[in-house]
């Protein structure tokens, strides 16, 4: 998909479902329905599963994934998209620079991989 073409301006439902807000310049990708990601954050070379505390064991049942066709991804504050073990090795691994924290998306086949790097940041505290 030409990424120029997948700038958009668009509506998408807030968490809390009261209204909608805008995402200026976000870039939809759509790639296929089956292609499902959970959202995480990284966070000084920590990865921060949303849904899943920092505190207690892995719960797979609290990572709500979705559907590739409803992710907003701002490349110019470092959203990525995560599909491979080698991108979410090098996501947390590489210096932050000007943006301490990094949010990405990553595919839901890598939970194992996420599985292991939070487990690491749990244990480097």
């Amino acid at each position: 998909m030409n990424e120029s073409l997948a700038q958009t301006m668009f509506d998408t439902r807030n968490e809390s479902g009261g209204g909608f807000e805008s995402a200026a310049r976000g870039v939809v990708h759509s790639m296929g329905p089956s292609d499902r990601f959970f959202s995480a954050t990284v966070l000084g070379g920590r990865l921060h599963v949303q849904g899943v505390p920092g505190w207690g064991s892995w719960n797979s049942n609290r990572i709500d994934c979705f559907p590739q066709n409803q992710i907003v991804i701002v490349p110019e504050v470092g959203d990525r998209m995560i599909r491979t073990r080698e991108e979410l090795e090098t996501i947390t691994r590489e210096p932050t620079g000007a943006t301490p924290t990094r949010n990405i998306w990553i595919h839901e086949s890598l939970e194992d991989e996420a599985r292991r790097a939070w487990e690491e940041a749990r244990r480097g505290r």
